[in-house]
């Protein structure tokens, strides 16, 4: 699951009118569980949640889009997700500085990249099992010390 915050850094009112995120390969999409988002015929899922909403400057919005993935033994590793300001204007007609929507460039503030690591999760039924076992070798040990302190008693 991945929250996604839009943030007006700039000096004038604008809209973030459509939020993509660049589906990354093995991740499944399904609508059912992002009602906010839809998947579009080039693979992107895109959200137009906030398309009418005025962002002042230092204001924020909030996405949250879950992508799933069947896992197997041998598909772990690492994930890129990257998510981008697709579409943007502002009443003011004036330009950003520093990012373009939708072109995909790195380094620029309407984008935004994370890596995820992808495992399965393990250890859970073997923690209790062995646990288990500890505690049974450590009553075990602890009955055979009493049991031979007890012969050696009875020899004397």
């Amino acid at each position: 699951e991945y929250e996604i915050t839009v943030k007006n850094e700039g000096s004038v009112a604008g809209y973030a009118r459509k939020i993509a995120d660049y589906l990354p390969k093995g991740l499944q999409f399904n609508s059912e569980l992002n009602k906010d988002w839809y998947l579009g015929d080039d693979g992107n899922i895109y959200s137009v949640k906030y398309i009418d909403k005025v962002l002042n400057p230092e204001d924020s919005v909030k996405l949250n889009l879950v992508l799933t993935k069947k896992m197997t033994n041998n598909n772990s590793g690492t994930i890129v997700n990257i998510a981008e300001i697709y579409e943007a204007t502002n009443d003011a007609n004036v330009k950003d500085i520093n990012s373009t929507p939708a072109d995909k460039v790195d380094g620029q503030n309407d984008m935004a990249k994370v890596e995820v690591i992808i495992a399965v999760r393990t250890g859970t039924i073997v923690m209790y099992i062995m646990l288990i076992v500890t505690v049974l070798l450590i009553l075990g040990y602890g009955i055979f010390n009493i049991r031979k302190i007890t012969l050696k008693k009875e020899e004397k």
